[in-house]
């Protein structure tokens, strides 16, 4: 029996071949969907395969889609069940997918791009309870965009974004790039580039869109990997939040990029970063200079972003016992006193200034110590001011240490632990400022001047002096006060530095207690590797 005119239409497909390839949802219409009207494709119908197979066809394209339907009639019985099979499972695993978001008028940010902050204050989207599922689940739930979809959102990105304000993506083949490039990057410079043309495809997953694409980059920055992809997310994310108007999220976000392209000089030793070379990393380095400078300017740095009274400590100690033999000299008024805490806070600051400053040298940026602008100069006038200003009650000899008992200072740790801090900290800031090996061999003119001998004798005799003077308390300290603090592991490994040049002077009395002083530094840094494990590396 010959298959009537009405039979035969029922032996095309009801999805044009444009939208089989691409696996988007075709809407059947004929001669041309609205799809391929609307992209300007071919738009043609391929016969189906015949009943033998049609039934497995159509079971294995529906388990690809992952929508639910009704069975065709004209399926088999077989096929029949297997759909409706298939259907219940993609029924229940879609309960485990994120709802769409929520549209809350009263809290719509009033820009082209609706987004509001969520209660955790982190995330640019909407407010909305992220479901108990993983970012692969989020991701997926994320449809690719076809090709054609792509290429439009490239021509926007060349159009309006690709020079602002410096070409951070090569328009050469970016297309594939971003087909081919990790799913983060494509979500972000999506979600950017919505915020400036809308696209039906994506019309109802803005929110998610930008959402993915945050979680994922700003977990991979804060684990601190430094791929050039995530440094070119970051971006794309901080211009998006320019864009939308969040000042203070594209300054945490421009923050995050410049931290992380940073660390890679401190983690690697000072040497050239590993990316060196590669022109993503350098468009992605410049892009960040430039955010910094125009957006980040006006944000001031921690320290000078008028900080807050330095918290003091209610606790003093007690008066140790009066001398036996009183002082020669007579008794200063004594300055304003404020707290120990508050002088543990300013001695560590400068500490972290000498690190900055030692980084520096170790990036060859020499320069003439004993120069008044010098840094080298600077530094020991902040130690010399701090010196000045500290209290004389919290001085060692008025504090009486070596008097106290191991309860006594145990039932007064808020006041002892920044009391050691501060000495330990201040000692071995002079003693490293002062190294031996910092003024002859890394600060040695480069213009064949010779440095003034003087000058290098003081240099010296202080490091010896304030070396001595740290091991000496902490040794004083031994029975009295347990010490975990881990600022004094390194403060004491670095000032070990300094000892450990002093070992092979031709003073034997030097040499020995230096020799003596190394020992004792083993010791007290492997019992400090039991609670800080990282210092068992300083001991080997």
């Amino acid at each position: 029996m010959q298959p009537s005119a009405a039979g035969s239409s029922e032996l095309t497909r009801h999805a044009c071949e444009p939208c089989r390839k691409k696996k988007s949802k075709c809407t059947g219409e004929k001669p041309i969907c609205s799809f391929c009207q609307r992209l300007k494709a071919n738009c043609f119908y391929l016969p189906r395969k015949p009943n033998a197979a049609r039934g497995h066809a159509i079971s294995r394209g529906w388990k690809r889609s992952g929508h639910s339907g009704v069975v065709r009639q004209t399926a088999q019985p077989n096929a029949r069940k297997e759909l409706q099979h298939t259907s219940l499972q993609i029924e229940e695993r879609r309960r485990y997918l994120p709802e769409p978001p929520s549209f809350h008028p009263e809290t719509e940010a009033q820009t082209d791009y609706p987004v509001t902050p969520s209660q955790d204050g982190i995330s640019g989207t909407q407010g909305w309870e992220q479901p108990p599922v993983g970012p692969e689940s989020t991701e997926s739930a994320i449809a690719e965009p076809p090709q054609e979809v792509l290429e439009f959102f490239v021509d926007v990105y060349e159009a309006k974004l690709h020079f602002q304000p410096l070409p951070l993506l090569p328009l050469e083949n970016l297309t594939d790039q971003l087909l081919s490039g990790p799913r983060f990057l494509l979500w972000s410079f999506i979600s950017l580039i919505l915020t400036i043309a809308d696209h039906e495809f994506y019309q109802d997953s803005k929110e998610l869109v930008a959402r993915t694409a945050e979680d994922a980059v700003m977990r991979l920055a804060f684990e601190g990997v430094p791929k050039p992809t995530v440094m070119q997310s970051l971006c794309l994310i901080a211009m998006k939040h320019i864009r939308t108007y969040q000042p203070a999220r594209a300054s945490m976000t421009v923050g995050a990029a410049s931290r992380l392209f940073t660390i890679q000089y401190s983690f690697n030793g000072g040497a050239n970063c590993p990316f060196q070379g590669d022109e993503c990393v350098s468009r992605a380095f410049w892009s960040i200079c430039i955010f910094e400078s125009l957006f980040s300017s006006s944000v001031p740095g921690l320290l000078d972003a008028r900080p807050p009274p330095y918290p003091d400590t209610e606790v003093q100690p007690p008066p140790p016992a009066p001398p036996v033999v009183p002082d020669r000299l007579p008794t200063l008024e004594s300055n304003q006193d404020i707290g120990i805490t508050a002088s543990c806070i300013r001695i560590v600051s400068t500490w972290g200034k000498l690190g900055s400053y030692l980084h520096r040298l170790r990036q060859a940026e020499v320069e003439k110590p004993w120069l008044p602008s010098s840094t080298h100069t600077k530094l020991s006038l902040e130690l010399l001011e701090f010196e000045s200003q500290y209290n004389r009650k919290h001085l060692l000899n008025n504090v009486g240490l070596a008097t106290r008992t191991a309860l006594e200072v145990s039932q007064q740790r808020d006041y002892w632990n920044p009391w050691m801090t501060t000495q330990i900290v201040w000692h071995a800031a002079q003693a490293i400022l002062n190294h031996p090996f910092l003024h002859l061999v890394v600060l040695r003119s480069q213009d064949e001047i010779p440095q003034s001998c003087l000058f290098l004798q003081q240099k010296v005799e202080m490091a010896l002096y304030h070396a001595g003077w740290l091991f000496r308390i902490i040794r004083m300290s031994t029975g009295i006060m347990s010490i975990f603090d881990p600022m004094i592991g390194v403060a004491v490994a670095a000032t070990a530095t300094v000892q450990w040049l002093f070992q092979f002077s031709v003073d034997t009395r030097v040499a020995r207690r230096a020799q003596d002083d190394l020992c004792w530094c083993d010791e007290f840094l492997s019992h400090m590797a039991l609670t800080w494990p990282h210092f068992s590396h300083s001991v080997s």
